[in-house]
C-alpha cells in the first residue's frame, strides 16, 4: 500500500464479494497524497453497461470531469 499510495496512479480494485476491496481502497486513499480529496467508491457491477461506458469512462464522463476539476484546482 505505501508504494501505491505515493505513486500518481489511478487504481481499479477488482475481486470477489467480501474480499475487502472497499477497505483496501479506503486505506490506500487515506495513505495517499489525494487523501484531502473526497473518496468515492463505485460498484460498476450494479450499473447498466451503457451508463458505465457513457457516463463514467467517456471523454466527457464523470471521471474525466473530476480529473479536469482536479487539474484546474
Amino acid at each position: 500500500i505505501p508504494v501505491l499510495a505515493q505513486s500518481d496512479l489511478d487504481v481499479v480494485v477488482e475481486g470477489a464479494t467480501g474480499t475487502g476491496k472497499t477497505l483496501f481502497a479506503r486505506t490506500l486513499h487515506r495513505a495517499s497524497t489525494r487523501a484531502r480529496h473526497r473518496f468515492l467508491a463505485i460498484d460498476c457491477a450494479t450499473l447498466p453497461q451503457p451508463l458505465v461506458d457513457g457516463e463514467l469512462f467517456a471523454s466527457g464522463g464523470v471521471i474525466a470531469r473530476a480529473l479536469s476539476d482536479l487539474l484546474a484546482a
